[in-house]
């Protein structure tokens, strides 16, 4: 990829941000984040289209890794603002006893469902929002190949600016705007046939 070529993708997708959403208080969007490598790219654009909503990860004490580090990161680079939703501690419980790799894969989709997909619809029926910005890709599992980018439902809409691309384009993107890159993380929620943790589905 070439700089004239970079620059029309991210050029493309700022707009497109501003478009979708002027006339749009902030209060009605917020984005989420999983804090992986590529996420920096995501908030990048959010914060270029200066949408200063409230970006939210959940940490759902299935995710290894350096997650306070990813953080910390975020915080030296970034100016939006990052809440932590941390239900980690409910996991005890829902374990009982257990390791979720010891668990039937039922199970580790009813709790999975509970740490995060249940969490967010709190999120929203508690802040009343009506727009969500994530960073899934289509290239990411067989079920995002059928969604799209720009999507309703149940009144919610929702829209991803990186949708289309793909991870050696993100790579080149990253690399020549010299954005950082968090840690690996390791979702223990993605670790099925589907690779989906169960938030976008």
């Amino acid at each position: 990829m070439n700089s004239e070529n970079i620059k029309n993708i991210l050029d493309t997708r700022i707009e497109m941000l501003k478009n979708i959403f002027s006339g749009y208080s902030e209060d009605d969007i917020f984005a989420t984040t999983s804090l992986d490598k590529e996420s920096t790219l995501l908030i990048y654009l959010l914060q270029e289209a200066k949408i200063n909503c409230e970006l939210v990860f959940i940490n759902s004490g299935l995710i290894k890794g350096e997650i306070q580090k990813n953080i910390e990161i975020f915080n030296d680079t970034f100016d939006i603002n990052l809440r932590v939703i941390d239900v980690s501690s409910n996991l005890k419980e829902l374990l009982g006893g257990h390791e979720f790799d010891e668990l039937d894969e039922k199970t580790k989709k009813e709790i999975c469902n509970k740490q995060k997909k249940e969490v967010l619809n709190s999120y929203l029926q508690k802040n009343n929002k009506s727009i969500w910005i994530s960073g899934i890709r289509s290239s990411q599992t067989e079920e995002r190949q059928r969604m799209k980018a720009l999507s309703i439902s149940n009144g919610l809409i929702k829209y991803s600016p990186i949708f289309n691309l793909t991870s050696q384009e993100i790579y080149f993107i990253m690399k020549s705007i010299n954005l950082r890159q968090f840690y690996v993380l390791t979702d223990l929620c993605k670790q099925n046939d589907s690779r989906e943790c169960g938030l976008h589905v």
